[in-house]
């Protein structure tokens, strides 16, 4: 399976281990009801393009410095405040998208604690 696609789903909870998926490429899960992203959600070796959009988070976690073949991350329309500083890290990473969020002052969450 390359892409998957469960965009407008009532989606709350997601798996803690997503390894069964390894050469997933692209990933929707937009406009569904996910509150919160576990740590091992991120085990995705070819994932190039995640869509989190229009759910309702309000962390992601540092560990989504295991998407290491990511180009395109969209979390737009969530509840952000600020985003863990090892986005930044992300060498492939060649769109962010953090749009309708609400977002502070101070975005990286890490770095300003080292300042």
């Amino acid at each position: 399976l390359l892409a998957l696609n469960l965009r407008n789903n009532p989606i709350i909870q997601l798996p803690s281990d997503m390894s069964g998926l390894p050469k997933l490429e692209e990933l929707n899960l937009s406009f569904c009801l996910i509150h919160y992203i576990p740590d091992g959600f991120f085990s995705f070796p070819a994932l190039q393009e995640l869509n989190l959009s229009y759910n309702h988070l309000t962390e992601v976690p540092s560990s989504v410095v295991h998407l290491t073949t990511i180009t395109s991350l969209n979390l737009d329309g969530n509840q952000l405040p600020s985003l863990p500083f090892s986005i930044l890290g992300l060498q492939t990473l060649q769109d962010l998208s953090i749009k309708n969020n609400f977002t502070s002052s101070v975005l990286w969450k890490e770095y300003s604690s080292k300042t």
